[in-house]
């Protein structure tokens, strides 16, 4: 399962050459919410419940594969993956022998804090 084009890497046939039987792509799937590359997480999870009841109901053994695609580079929807406060705090001893917390907030607006965020998002 796949939220995206099922032509893209040659899936359409790469799939049923792995041995799987059936391989669900984008043309499946309401695409009622995107974030990067395709359909969101939380859009394709609740989508793909039914698809596997299904399957689990009419075979005694099954192997699924599912692919996200929220935590794929470029991990530019940020503004759609949640909240996430990528600032690290700590305690340091200022000049004064006084204890002092400082923020440093490096990653923010990075591509590897882009891509926490994400993971962040698909977990």
């Amino acid at each position: 399962m796949h939220g995206n084009k099922e032509s893209m890497w040659n899936r359409n046939n790469m799939h049923s050459n792995l041995g799987y039987k059936d391989f669900y792509a984008e043309d499946d799937f309401v695409i009622d919410e995107i974030i990067g590359l395709g359909l969101s997480d939380v859009s394709f999870f609740r989508q793909i419940v039914p698809i596997l009841s299904k399957v689990e109901e009419d075979n005694e053994k099954y192997m699924g594969y599912i692919i996200t695609l929220s935590n794929h580079t470029p991990f530019a929807d940020v503004d759609k993956y949640g909240e996430l406060d990528l600032t690290y705090k700590t305690t340091i001893e200022n000049e004064d022998k006084e204890e002092e917390e400082v923020i440093f907030d490096y990653l923010e607006g990075t591509k590897l804090g882009n891509y926490i965020k994400s993971a962040h998002y698909a977990d």
